[in-house]
């Protein structure tokens, strides 16, 4: 589960008794000093086992490594920061806006392919879909980002409305 507010992911282990279940958190590092939280907010886990979240706020993704995690701390977590978001590609946020501009990735949703994961995730204040190719470390990934023409045509005339693109999905071909 993720827990914006805090910047931590959490993980439940439910047994048939509540109080029986298991509740472990993991804390995400500090973000950079642009931004002042995280807010991780969709979160999805491969085949591997891998977690993997968006962090809106923090215009990142998050990969969590279940087998170098360690509860309350950051072991095992990368994270993989996106390209800047310029205000002539990117809106403002809704107040209170935060120190630095974010794509703000939302939702996500995975595909895998020989070559490994790829997070495919929408871009709520760019009007646009991403993809991060994990590479094996933040450094050695890629990724690109895409202008999805979700631009709403307005109601009365002028330019168009923001799209806000909230939803992605892979079929089993493989289409995003």
């Amino acid at each position: 589960v993720t827990l914006a507010g805090v910047d931590k992911i959490g993980k439940l282990t439910p047994a048939t008794k509540l109080s029986d279940s298991q509740y472990v958190e993991f804390t995400l590092p500090s973000p950079p000093a642009q931004f002042l939280v995280w807010e991780p907010v969709d979160i999805q886990v491969d085949s591997a086992g891998i977690v993997w979240a968006t962090l809106a706020a923090g215009n990142a993704i998050m990969r969590l490594d279940p087998s170098q995690a360690q509860p309350k701390t950051d072991n095992g977590i990368d994270i993989i920061p996106l390209a800047s978001c310029p205000e002539t590609e990117c809106r403002q946020p809704p107040p209170p806006e935060p120190p630095a501009l974010s794509r703000e990735p939302t939702q996500m949703t995975l595909k895998e392919t020989p070559a490994g994961t790829e997070v495919w995730f929408t871009e709520a204040l760019a009007d646009k879909i991403g993809v991060v190719r994990w590479g094996g470390s933040p450094a050695s990934s890629s990724q690109s980002h895409f202008t999805c023409a979700c631009k709403v045509p307005p109601v009365t005339g002028g330019t168009p409305d923001a799209g806000n693109p909230s939803g992605i999905d892979v079929d089993p071909g493989g289409s995003i």
